[in-house]
């Protein structure tokens, strides 16, 4: 939204966040693909080699990916 400058109408938001496929965690989840991808498209410079290389030490217990 940012890039674009613009506003996001509240009821598309609502919709994106209340959407079956939208899910909400304290466990990382599918970031290895994410980074990957943006790497991949040079939105970042490098690639984590674990997902725990991206957060702190108190989730390492959770089947993060």
């Amino acid at each position: 939204m940012a890039q674009s400058g613009g506003r996001r109408c509240p009821a598309f938001v609502r919709k994106l966040v209340t959407s079956p496929e939208a899910k909400y965690t304290t466990t990382p989840l599918n970031v290895t693909k994410d980074v990957t991808f943006m790497a991949k498209t040079g939105a970042i410079k490098g690639k984590a080699d674990s997902w725990k290389d991206l957060f702190f030490p108190e989730v390492y217990g959770e089947p993060g990916s």
